[in-house]
C-alpha cells in the first residue's frame, strides 16, 4: 500500500487540477454569456432604433400628406375664387365695350351739332 501522505498529495493534485479547469470554463462559458447577452442587448437596441425610426418616418409621412391635401384645399379655393373674378372682369370687359361702340356711334353725331352751333353763332354774327 501507499504512504498515506502521498494519497493525501495525490488526491489533492488531481483535485487541484480540475479545479483549475473548471474556473477557465466557466470563465469562459460566462463570457460567451456575456457575449451573447451583449450581442441580444446590441441587437434589442438596433431594432428599437429601427422601429423608432420608422415611427419617425411615419409621422412625417402622415405630416405631409396632411399638409399636401391642406394645400390642395387652398389651391382649389384659389382657382374658384380666380375663376370667379375672371368671369366678373369679362363682364366689365363686356360692358366697356358695348359702352365704347355706342360712344363711338355717338361721336359723329355730336360733331355734327358742334358744325351746326358754330354755324348757328356765324348766322347770329352775319344778322346782327
Amino acid at each position: 500500500m501507499a504512504d498515506p501522505q502521498t494519497e493525501n498529495q495525490e488526491q489533492d493534485a488531481p483535485a487541484e487540477a480540475p479545479s483549475e479547469e473548471a474556473p477557465q470554463e466557466d470563465l469562459y462559458a460566462m463570457s460567451e454569456q456575456q457575449d451573447q447577452g451583449a450581442y441580444q442587448d446590441d441587437t434589442l437596441l438596433r431594432l428599437r432604433d429601427l422601429e423608432d425610426q420608422q415611427r419617425i418616418l411615419k409621422d412625417r409621412i402622415v405630416l405631409v400628406g396632411e399638409t399636401l391635401i391642406e394645400e390642395r384645399s387652398r389651391n382649389v379655393t384659389d382657382i374658384q375664387h380666380m375663376k370667379k373674378n375672371l368671369l366678373e372682369v369679362k363682364e366689365e370687359n363686356d360692358r366697356m365695350r358695348s359702352v365704347l361702340q355706342r360712344i363711338t356711334e355717338l361721336l359723329p353725331s355730336l360733331s355734327r351739332k358742334e358744325e351746326l352751333s358754330i354755324v348757328q353763332r356765324q348766322l347770329d354774327i352775319v344778322r346782327n
